[in-house]
């Protein structure tokens, strides 16, 4: 059987500001605040004193210490690891990080590789991605491991109407205390609507799954094209 635990009689919804769930609590706040309806403000210094003797006659109370109590704790915070390039995105596209040492956000500058524009992020960084004007996205720059991008680009795939997709055997790059994951994955008799979606798709898990190489290719039948990531 499962125990039902017994209800709050005394919550508090901000600092010093409670509503009252059962009627038993009123007797302990005369002289101590202001009560209207279920509503009650504390105004009195006697605040721990109030709390012991609710307590005391065993009704349930939920100060805010008492629900900040009952969060998962936070987890670590990610050691911010080697740089690596990540292709820009769109011309539009504008890269930051935040940066703890001086608790500001910084403006990631593009850096140039084989004739593409991209920005060097660090694994581990918090990132900010914003297109021209619009909404920012912020992203944890954590990477998948070899068996989980292989596995998410081939999901992606499916999801685009994909069906002939292979991915190789993905190989590993120790950087520091991180891994950088690499693996090839090929698409054959896809259409252009498919693979324009696939594409899309992979951008949108920017920075999670970059895409270093994307050859394009087609055989007697032009509407059936090859690609190669």
């Amino acid at each position: 059987m499962k125990a039902n635990n017994p209800p709050v009689a005394f919550e508090e919804l901000t600092p010093n500001t409670f509503v009252v769930h059962d009627i038993r609590v009123t007797q302990f706040l005369r002289g101590e605040g202001n009560l209207v309806g279920n509503r009650f403000t504390l105004t009195s210094w006697r605040r721990d004193g109030l709390f012991a003797r609710i307590r005391q006659r065993g009704l349930i109370m939920a100060s805010l210490d008492d629900q900040i109590e009952t969060l998962p704790r936070l987890p670590h915070a990610p050691h911010i690891g080697d740089a690596h390039w990540h292709p820009l995105g769109t011309a539009h596209t504008r890269w930051s990080m935040y940066e703890p040492a001086q608790r500001a956000i910084a403006h990631l500058e593009p850096v140039m590789r084989q004739n593409q524009s991209g920005v060097m992020i660090p694994l581990g960084a918090v990132v900010r991605r914003r297109n021209g004007r619009g909404i920012p996205e912020w992203f944890g720059c954590r990477a998948l491991n070899g068996n989980q991008l292989v596995t998410t680009v081939d999901q992606l795939a499916k999801d685009s109407g994909l069906r002939n997709g292979v991915g190789l055997t993905p190989t590993t790059q120790k950087s520091g205390q991180f891994a950088v994951h690499t693996a090839e994955y090929n698409i054959t008799n896809a259409g252009w609507d498919q693979l324009r979606a696939f594409y899309d798709a992979l951008q949108k898990r920017s920075p999670y799954i970059s895409i270093e190489r994307f050859i394009l290719s087609s055989g007697t039948n032009p509407a059936v094209l090859t690609l190669n990531l």
